[in-house]
């Protein structure tokens, strides 16, 4: 239930990873405006190389348009 003039939460990307390992993450806006969401890997001893969005931070702009994976 939400509070009167409380707006329902929007998907504005669907696209990451589905695993549930190390999947709960805090998000954030950036001072450009951009919402930056971190994204675990799916095991504690591991290295995949078949999606370049685990272990990062990812950015994009709020409408969820223009992701990209930023490198360290």
């Amino acid at each position: 239930m939400y509070k009167t003039g409380t707006p329902k939460p929007v998907v504005i990307y669907d696209m990451y990873p589905t695993d549930g390992h190390h999947g709960w993450k805090y998000i954030s806006f950036g001072p450009e405006g951009k919402l930056y969401v971190p994204v675990g890997a799916p095991c504690n001893i591991c290295e995949r190389t078949d999606n370049e969005v685990y272990a990062s931070i990812t950015r994009m702009n709020k409408d969820g348009s223009d992701m990209e994976v930023l490198k360290g």
